[in-house]
């Protein structure tokens, strides 16, 4: 009789353990884990689209801690139906760098946030408090582009881009007296010839862009999603009067070549001067 009075006395503390720790569990403050990657490290970007223009900002130190607090705290579930369709304007998102030097993207639309991997969840967040709520480090850029954390895995659904959510590329004008010339295009690399009409030097960088055209408008295009920066070297390049400079520009490096980008037709942008290349 002993031995069973301290098997069910055994049981009931088992129980009542186990209902403490059930409380103690749902007591507990809902939230996520979407940002643990950039929890103690960096500047937090924010950006936030409505279909215009976009804005953009940063926050460190406290206003950096409250932000994380309110994004790490907010609940989310997993949305596995989710596709491209399902995005409405605003669209924000949040970019960092994490302490391996790699970046981290999340995007948030139509009350979902979009990871870097394209993995979606339903999440309550309202982009127009968060721009108004904290202490911005700096100035609002603002830009007459679609460009926002995850953009290229957004923008691009499936073999089309979604241009009912990008901008028109703005007029482009050349330099007085220069030319450039589209040499070869290997679906990778551009080679392209610069000449130098004009009496004068001419001074340029290694910086570019491209555009797409569909239904004969240009669109500038977001590069290509990669784990760490893609930046352009400081190299500056001198023309001289009456003269010509070959310059290869990598394409697949910055946005991605052949079969990465969809069939079409595109043009490399730099410095006012346009070549176009087609994808097949």
């Amino acid at each position: 009789m002993t031995t069973v009075r301290k098997r069910i006395s055994l049981l009931l503390a088992i129980l009542v353990l186990g209902t403490a720790m059930f409380a103690a569990c749902g007591k507990q403050k809902a939230g996520n884990n979407l940002f643990d990657a950039i929890a103690d490290h960096g500047a937090i970007h924010f950006y936030i689209y409505d279909g215009e223009t976009t804005r953009s900002s940063w926050v460190l130190g406290e206003s950096r801690a409250q932000l994380l607090e309110l994004l790490v705290s907010t609940p989310v579930t997993r949305d596995a139906a989710w596709t491209n369709d399902d995005l409405t304007l605003p669209i924000c998102g949040f970019s960092a760098s994490k302490q391996n030097g790699q970046q981290f993207f999340i995007a948030f639309s139509g009350g979902r946030a979009i990871t870097q991997d394209g993995v979606a969840y339903f999440c309550d967040l309202d982009p127009a408090a968060i721009e108004a709520d904290y202490a911005w480090d700096e100035d609002w850029f603002e830009t007459e582009t679609a460009a926002f954390p995850c953009d290229r895995l957004l923008l691009l659904h499936g073999d089309a881009w979604r241009t009912d959510l990008m901008r028109p590329a703005p007029a482009h004008t050349a330099p007085d007296g220069i030319t450039a010339e589209l040499v070869e295009w290997n679906g990778g690399n551009a080679v392209v010839t610069f000449r130098n009409h004009s009496a004068a030097d001419w001074n340029f960088g290694a910086d570019f862009g491209v555009e797409v055209c569909i239904d004969g408008i240009w669109y500038p295009i977001p590069t290509r999603m990669s784990e760490y920066a893609l930046a352009f070297p400081a190299i500056g390049y001198v023309v001289s009067a009456g003269g010509t400079w070959k310059e290869t520009y990598a394409i697949s490096a910055h946005y991605g070549g052949i079969p990465a980008l969809p069939a079409g037709q595109y043009r490399l942008v730099a410095y006012g001067l346009t070549v176009e290349f087609t994808v097949k």
